[in-house]
Formats: structure tokens, sequence, C-alpha cells
């Protein structure tokens, strides 16, 4: 979130009011955060209703059909995690993996693993645990490149790999995830 004339104007106000921002009270606070999080999301309104609500489920839901983790979605909307882990529970919704690395062989074939562990598991054989420096030296060893970037779901591209505790998938489609 970036900070704005506007922001910069309230914390100016509350200095006026209470003297400093640490002696504003907590209530002020809340509901300054609340609006400045409605000013960031003016589609999700300050004010609960049902069918706000359901608006704000379907973003929700939308969300973790990308592949965003609860924490994100939460930190994205400016809801609670407990909110956002509700909806997920209704709905039954599947989140999907955090993919932190990215690995490619030789022929051009990319991968996209939860942990490094993961991927030495399923791509050479063995366990999981283990140091990270051996880990990655094993697999620069025999021929892949790894490289730490934090992806999504919607950010691997059809045809690729991706390594989840589970095992090794290939995408093919939005829905297909650990089929």
């Amino acid at each position: 979130m970036r900070i704005n004339t506007k922001h910069y104007q309230i914390i100016h106000d509350c200095e006026k009011r209470y003297g400093s921002i640490m002696a504003t009270p907590e209530c002020e606070l809340r509901q300054l955060q609340t609006e400045l999080n409605h000013e960031e999301h003016p589609d999700i309104p300050i004010k609960w209703t049902d069918s706000n609500r359901e608006k704000f489920e379907q973003m929700v839901i939308q969300m973790v059909d990308e592949g965003y983790s609860a924490n994100a979605i939460a930190g994205e909307l400016g809801a609670g995690y407990s909110t956002v882990k509700r909806v997920i529970a209704k709905y039954n919704l599947t989140v999907k993996g955090n993919f932190r690395w990215v690995l490619t062989d030789a022929v051009g074939n990319v991968y996209y693993a939860t942990s490094k562990g993961q991927a030495r598991k399923y791509l050479l054989g063995g366990t999981v645990g283990g140091n990270h420096d051996c880990i990655e030296r094993q697999l620069v060893n025999d021929g892949y490149t790894v490289k730490y970037r934090q992806s999504i779901w919607a950010d691997i591209a059809n045809g690729d790999y991706y390594i989840t505790p589970h095992g090794l998938f290939l995408k093919h489609g939005d829905d297909s995830y650990e089929n």
C-alpha cells in the first residue's frame, strides 16, 4: 500500500487531535485502517451486508483459484485471516501451494517446486530433508538450474511441471491442480 497525501492528512489530523499517533485511541486507529483499506479496494464495502459478503466471498474464491494463499488474500483484501479461512472452508476450496523454486533441466522442461527438498525427492529420488545447499548442489550436478522465485498457480504455464508434497504433476489447464 502506497502512502498518498490523504494518508498524510489523516496522520496530521490525529497528531493535532491527540498529540501523536501513539496517543490516538485504538478504536479510532482501527476505523482509519478500515477506511484506508476501503480506499485501496473500493469494491469491498466498509459495512457488511449479505450482498456485500457474497461479493467478498466471490473475490476470495477467485483469488484461491488463481493460486493465492489465505495470508496473501487477507492482506490484499484487508480482511482477517480467519474470515478468509472461513470462506475457504465454507466452499471446500483447495489452497494451492506457494511455489518458491523454479528449476529447469537440460531439455528445457520447467519445474516449479514448493521446496528444494520436494524437488530432490521427486526429481532425483531420496528424502525431503537435508541441508539446502547440499540439495541445491545435487540438483545442479544432475543438470538442473535452480532459481528462487515466488510463483502462484496462475504464473505456471500449461505444460510446465509443478512439485507439491503430494507428487510431481503436469499443469494442463487452470483446474488441473494435483490431477
